[in-house]
């Protein structure tokens, strides 16, 4: 679907079991549904079993596209990159996709590198409700992760308010978001629950984030919600804050995450902050969380030159 009026509503029925093989740059993919400028509204039926080897394997949002979920199942889907839901832009500074999640199911799906379930890139993603569960991506080097949501390049996520759940990566297993020093990356989570996720091991030290996983050049804001329950199995079972990433705490709770590191450099089973990085606590709950290692089974900062500031 293509073009600036271009309209598609899906009340019921199904897409299944279809297959776009692209070109493996730009702004390409689409399994099941490709939306280019015009505008999607979901509000019931099943996307599922497609398969892109680009953007997006059950469904594509390119330039100034725009999903409207409003019910329905995203489920069983994969793809490169976006395994459920998948966006991009060639020209981030006057065309931004949209993903707006009311309600809804996004599970199952899987990615090669980036975004289990959702990855948004250029654009913006809300969500209002629904549920985000039981996504996974394959791979996993410093870039790739984010089992349930990828946030990255001059993106923002808003979690207003839904679950993450059941998803993993080697990191961030619920959400990861990725900047750069020019294209930063935005998550605030008003409301909401993200819980039982899983940041898979590998041998690197930067691998962790249960829950979420900052990278450079982002910032994490948590005004409210719940982060339970993660576990990490190295470091941050339920935030990992790497290097020139930003953490503010104004309120929430974080509790009940594990990070299973054995080394004296791992922990941190509600927070772990690498160099550089910043945690800055405002108000909230940070509590029962635990470090199979022992060191700082709440927070735990592997260097000492970073930023943790209590108001």
């Amino acid at each position: 679907m293509t073009g600036d009026n271009a309209n598609f509503t899906m009340n019921g029925g199904e897409i299944s079991g279809n297959f776009s093989r692209t070109a493996v740059t730009g702004n390409n993919g689409g399994g099941g549904v490709r939306v280019t400028n015009g505008t999607f509204t979901m509000n019931g039926g099943i996307i599922q079993n497609n398969i892109t080897n680009r953007h997006g394997g059950g469904v594509f949002i390119n330039q100034n596209g725009t999903i409207n979920m409003h019910g329905g199942i995203i489920r069983d889907n994969e793809a490169t990159i976006g395994g459920g839901i998948g966006s991009f832009s060639t020209a981030p500074a006057t065309a931004n996709p949209t993903i707006n999640i009311f309600n809804g199911e996004i599970h199952n799906n899987e990615a090669e590198l980036i975004g289990g379930g959702v990855n948004i890139e250029h654009g913006t993603l809300n969500m209002y409700d629904g549920i985000i569960h039981t996504n996974n991506v394959i791979a996993g080097n410093n870039n790739q992760g984010g089992g349930g949501v990828y946030v990255q390049n001059n993106s923002t996520f808003n979690l207003i308010n839904g679950t993450i759940s059941n998803n993993q990566a080697i990191r961030g297993g619920g959400v990861k978001v990725f900047g750069t020093a020019t294209a930063n990356a935005t998550f605030v989570m008003t409301d909401g629950l993200i819980q039982n996720n899983l940041a898979r091991n590998n041998s690197a030290q930067v691998d962790g984030g249960g829950g979420v996983h900052l990278r450079v050049g982002t910032t994490f804001t948590m005004n409210g919600g719940t982060i339970d329950d993660n576990t990490a199995n190295r470091n941050g079972g339920g935030v990992h804050v790497y290097s020139n990433g930003t953490f503010n705490l104004n309120n929430g709770t974080i509790s009940n995450n594990t990070a299973n590191g054995t080394l004296a450099t791992t922990g941190g089973g509600g927070i772990f902050v690498m160099a550089n990085g910043s945690a800055n606590i405002q108000n909230g709950s940070i509590v029962n969380n635990t470090a199979v290692s022992r060191r700082r089974r709440n927070f735990h900062s592997r260097y000492q030159l970073f930023k943790y500031n209590y108001f």
